[in-house]
């Protein structure tokens, strides 16, 4: 989507910002690196969301059966990117 590009752009761009302020980007580089993987999970795991929901039933029963696919979904799309958070915080 639109805003995802515009922040991806904003993120890739980040490092070299910083380092205009005097931050040595050796000191920043491990964070950049971590801020770039997260959100790349978190582009990778919405684009398949919605391309869960574009498949959608036509019927009620099938409607019915998608929202607790998607709820589903959700759930573990959540639990994957805490799991991800914790794992790029005990670096």
């Amino acid at each position: 989507s639109k805003e995802f590009s515009r922040v991806k752009t904003t993120i890739v761009n980040s490092l070299k910002w910083v380092c205009q302020f005097g931050y040595e980007e050796m000191t920043i580089d491990m964070f950049y690196e971590e801020l770039v993987e997260l959100f790349d999970f978190i582009i990778e795991t919405s684009l398949s969301a919605a391309d869960n929901n574009d498949k959608s039933a036509s019927t009620a029963a099938g409607a019915a059966k998608d929202e607790s696919n998607r709820n589903n979904d959700a759930q573990q799309q959540q639990q994957q990117l805490h799991a991800k958070l914790n794992e790029e915080n005990s670096t």
